[in-house]
């Protein structure tokens, strides 16, 4: 068990807070495409998605450093956001017409729910919204990072926030869309409370994070983390929609989307000495940066998909400024001398 933490709120606190707002909804609608760019920048959207993703990982992120979670405590925090937000708030978990599901609205579906796609989404929003945003945004401000971001009042008025627009999500899909039946909406809001509890109260035990007095710090090549990224970006597109395509079993896909969460987690263990070492700035940026160009690689596949039933106009601009972000992220931070020392904070 983890006691809570009396932690400061760092000056200028705000700053970090108003980039995840925005990282959080361009790491889970504009960089995948879900929500191309003359969608995503329509002010109304974009608030709505700050709203929704921004305050999501803004609460994730300050309850991490309140708590003294690690990474694992983010991670199953973001699985938490992912099931509001996916069985709440879009009902994508139930809505076999949903979409961006594609195959998966058959593929795994079973008593009415999509398993395969709902185990899919639970780990995007986990990893590539959630844990890649906060890491994103930690980076450039690593000196703020062992501390609050915002107040105990501050963090209300986001988790207020929050609730009212997934409140607001979910009141215009019953009315609009699909409805599933209650009792699956009160079983998604459990599983999160659960999980959520689970943040809370299960102690950590690797991925220690560095201090200047005790320095511990992975000695694995940075390009061993970017291509980590890359790959792993590029395996969950390929099993949530090429691989239903091959007309195998459900279960083969599930179990695919469980190899690569426990994949990712094994190679980040490894490299990191069984998890006693704490990574580098540079594995960090390079991680980043290999997601970040994965994503940024499907943007013109994204514009001229035949199969897509609306317009991605505008994502090949968006694949270029992930190129783009990538090499400012990795001259503005990672090059910075000194940089080595100052890393994982919520891997404790």
């Amino acid at each position: 068990m983890t006691p809570a933490r009396q932690i400061p709120v760092a000056v200028g606190g705000w700053k970090p807070t108003l980039c995840l707002l925005v990282m959080a909804p361009i790491s889970g609608e504009l960089i995948t495409s879900s929500a191309p760019p003359f969608v995503f920048f329509i002010p109304w959207v974009f608030t709505l998605f700050a709203l929704l993703y921004g305050c999501g990982a803004i609460l994730v992120r300050e309850l991490a450093v309140r708590w003294g979670t690690g990474w694992a405590g983010v991670l199953l925090m973001g699985a938490a956001y992912g099931i509001l937000e996916e069985a709440l708030g879009a009902k994508s978990f139930f809505d076999p017409q949903w979409r961006a599901i594609g195959p998966l609205g058959v593929h795994g579906r079973w008593l009415g729910v999509n398993w395969v796609w709902a185990a899919g989404l639970t780990f995007f929003h986990a990893v590539f919204c959630i844990a890649l945003s906060i890491l994103t945004v930690s980076l450039p401000f690593r000196h703020m990072r062992q501390q609050r971001w915002l107040g105990n009042k501050s963090l209300v008025l986001v988790g207020v926030a929050y609730l009212l627009v997934l409140v607001l999500f979910f009141q215009k899909g019953n009315e609009n869309h699909y409805k599933a039946p209650a009792l699956y909406y009160w079983i998604s809001i459990a599983v999160a409370v659960a999980l959520i509890a689970a943040a809370r109260w299960v102690p950590r035990r690797h991925f220690p994070e560095p201090s200047e007095t005790s320095l511990s710090l992975s000695d694995s090549p940075a390009h061993y983390f970017a291509w980590l990224g890359f790959l792993s970006v590029l395996c969950f597109v390929v099993i949530l929609y090429a691989v239903p395509a091959t007309g195998v079993s459900a279960w083969v896909t599930g179990f695919c989307v469980v190899a690569l969460g426990l994949g990712m987690y094994a190679l980040l263990k490894r490299w990191s000495a069984g998890g006693t070492r704490a990574l580098r700035l540079r594995q960090e940026v390079a991680l980043v940066a290999g997601a970040f160009c994965a994503w940024g690689l499907q943007g013109p596949f994204q514009e001229w998909n035949p199969a897509r039933s609306d317009s991605g106009a505008g994502m090949s601009a968006v694949g270029i400024a992930c190129f783009v972000f990538s090499y400012w992220l990795w001259r503005r931070v990672a090059q910075n001398n000194g940089a080595e020392i100052q890393g994982g904070t919520y891997a404790s």
